[in-house]
């Protein structure tokens, strides 16, 4: 209990100085302040205060229509060779269903409409390749109609160009043409041609009788015969048609549940099966039919639950969307629309002033170079959010500039900008916040925030960092890194059997937690293999993630780039510092944000301070593998794990960025902090 003194003016500033040291040796020796806390919580009113945006600049306002508008559309269109040359060998061989499956806002629509050569959302003849398009694209968004209804619709819209296209087909509505027609459905469907009562048939003239028979066919069975339409117009009028594609694209939008998705669907696979038939009736006509569906991965696993589009994604052709921006292309196409004269202080480009184009040209060189694959894997290709991500680094006032800093009229730095790891990867986490918080368990989070999550995730009573890392571990050891949407995967009961055989004492609920949180995280994801929905014994936690035991995971793009990021330096571990619960006294520099401490010059205090949590890591690893030793589980920790503590990987990380910046008075405890873990850890396992 501190008593009150009263004081001059005079003696104000000294006995403050005294008050505060005293306070601090309190802080210091445990008696008190040592309440556990994160930094960004000590920083809470600056944060608040630091919470700007610059939408209301003019010239980003601009920026940013060109990043999500023309330029975005045109890199929407560059070729995907995989994907191309995938789709060439599906059109030269027989008719075959296609997934083509991509995540949302690669360009899949963009891309199928450049690759065959459709922009409306009607049938389309193309002559020159002998084959008619049938787009169905956002069907039932705006319409209250029944899948049922959409398709025959779709169908007849076929039917109906190909008789504006061939005027012999109008032959159809003479005598002759309802004799052929007749026949042909005779020949081919004459079950579903409705009789007609005694009394109708006698008085009809014959031509008169079939007619009737087919117009009541249609009505009873319009599906049916819009399809016995279509293909008696290709068998008898269309000679040069030599191939049907149909396009079906954002099912996704649908205003269906599930269920009806699913039947949607279905009646398109019975277009297909109807449609190949004709085939296997007159072996002089052979028409192959082609039906694509692109879909995201979570959409691609609920039709995978209906046992008939089951069967047939056993046995159908499956095309990823996997593609890679350009970057000069991207900021070439923006500089384009662009008047306002700018420049980039950047390693690439020029020092003087130059046009908004060529300094964006270079822009795009060096972010080419060493941050385009960075955005792209941390964004999962997704168009709109590497743009929103390419936004918020050329917008940023807070991390990206140096020295003296200003915003000329069209809000892009004109000078003291620079693109670092610092700069890029604060700007992405933080924002123009000086301080960085996990957005993850944020309700209603936008994607931009939760870019990086924190990988040392822990609560005021539970510490999930270790098991984090381990986890990710487990995964990278086992999968390559071009495997983008889980094709190969680890059922969740197998990882769990592993991990508990060697952490036995941890308790379940531990495990659970974390891999929800790694999955809000999208650090994993289910695989696009899997089922929609739990399976198996589900656990349905804190963070309101179901979860089942048979559910299929893989790890990410950005799993994988995230664990990188570790090991090239140390600024991913400074981030997540900022959001850690620790126990430290309040009025402790380890207390104090990055961006405090490097403006103050003590970028030594930061490092020994990340020196200081990696020790306390390795201590927790230890803890763990001291069990693991004494229960003989070594070995099955070697092969699941490896031979090293992850302590390492994150101390390999400060070591880079302790030798780039020049810290020399640090340099003794980061060999100090090394030597103590090999030490420690060699005492179980020889390197």
């Amino acid at each position: 209990m501190f008593n009150i003194i009263s004081f001059t003016s005079s003696g104000k500033t000294v006995i403050l100085k005294l008050i505060e040291a005293s306070i601090l040796e309190l802080f210091k020796s445990g008696g008190y302040g040592m309440n556990v806390n994160k930094i960004n919580l000590m920083y809470q009113a600056e944060y608040d205060k630091e919470k700007t945006t610059f939408e209301d600049i003019q010239g980003m306002q601009e920026v940013k229509y060109a990043l999500k508008g023309e330029a975005g559309e045109n890199l929407k269109k560059l070729n995907d060779p995989n994907a191309e040359l995938n789709f060439q060998k599906l059109l030269d061989g027989k008719s075959a269903v296609c997934f083509f499956v991509g995540f949302k806002n690669t360009g899949k629509s963009t891309y199928l409409k450049c690759m065959f050569n459709f922009c409306a959302n009607t049938a389309q003849l193309q002559r020159e390749k002998k084959r008619i398009i049938l787009p169905v694209l956002n069907a039932g968004t705006e319409e209250n109609i029944a899948p049922y209804e959409k398709v025959i619709n779709n169908i007849k819209g076929i039917c109906d160009k190909l008789s504006e296209e061939y005027p012999e087909t109008k032959e159809l509505y003479l005598e002759t043409g309802v004799e052929k027609f007749y026949q042909y459905i005779i020949e081919t469907k004459g079950s579903l041609l409705p009789e007609l009562d005694f009394e109708e048939e006698c008085s009809m003239p014959e031509v008169r009788r079939k007619s009737t028979r087919i117009g009541k066919l249609q009505k009873k069975y319009s599906l049916s015969y819009q399809l016995l339409r279509l293909k008696f117009y290709l068998s008898n009028y269309c000679s040069d048609i030599e191939k049907v594609v149909i396009i079906i694209d954002n099912i996704h939008k649908l205003r269906y549940d599930n269920e009806k998705i699913q039947e949607f669907i279905r009646y398109y696979l019975d277009v297909f099966e109807c449609l190949e038939n004709e085939n296997s009736r007159d072996s002089q006509r052979h028409i192959q039919t082609y039906l694509i569906i692109a879909a995201r991965p979570v959409t691609y696993r609920q039709l995978k639950n209906d046992d008939k589009i089951n069967s047939y994604i056993s046995s159908s052709v499956l095309i990823w969307k996997n593609n890679k921006i350009d970057t000069v292309q991207l900021f070439e196409k923006i500089g384009m629309g662009l008047k306002t004269q700018i420049s980039v202080d950047s390693e690439v480009a020029p020092q003087h002033d130059i046009s908004s184009r060529e300094s964006l040209y270079h822009l795009g060189i060096k972010f080419k170079y060493k941050y385009s694959s960075m955005i792209e894997q941390l964004c999962f290709s997704d168009y709109d959010l590497m743009t929103e991500a390419y936004y918020r680094i050329l917008s940023n006032i807070t991390w990206v500039k140096k020295g003296s800093f200003r915003y000329s009229s069209n809000g892009v730095a004109q000078k003291g900008v620079s693109y670092t790891n610092i700069t890029c990867i604060r700007a992405l986490a933080c924002g123009n916040n000086k301080l960085y918080r996990n957005n993850v368990m944020t309700e209603n989070a936008r994607s931009i925030d939760c870019l990086i999550p924190n990988l040392l995730y822990n609560t005021e009573s539970q510490n999930y960092g270790v098991f984090i890392l381990y986890t990710m571990e487990f995964f990278l050891r086992r999968f390559s890194e071009k495997m983008a949407y889980g094709d190969e995967s680890i059922v969740l009961k197998d990882y769990m059997r592993c991990f508990t055989s060697v952490f036995p004492t941890i308790p379940e609920k531990v495990f659970i937690e974390t891999i929800a949180y790694l999955f809000k995280a999208e650090v994993l994801r289910k695989s696009v293999v899997d089922i929609e929905g739990p399976s198996g014994e589900v656990y349905d936690c804190m963070y309101d993630v179901e979860i089942g035991t048979e559910n299929k995971m893989y790890i990410t793009s950005r799993g994988r780039r995230l664990f990188d990021m570790l090991k090239e330096d140390s600024v991913l571990l400074e981030i997540c510092r900022e959001d850690m619960y620790r126990e430290i006294p309040i009025l402790d520099d380890n207390m104090k944000s990055s961006y405090d401490l490097m403006m103050e010059g003590k970028q030594n205090i930061l490092f020994l301070d990340l020196l200081d949590i990696i020790k306390k890591i390795f201590d927790e690893e230890r803890e763990y593998f001291e069990l693991v030793y004494k229960n003989k589980k070594k070995d099955i920790f070697v092969e699941n794990f490896g031979k090293r503590p992850l302590a390492l990987t994150l101390l390999e990380g400060v070591s880079k960025s302790i030798q780039y910046s020049g810290c020399c008075n640090v340099i003794g405890s980061l060999e100090k902090t090394k030597k103590y873990i090999t030490d420690k850890w060699s005492e179980f396992m020889v390197y």
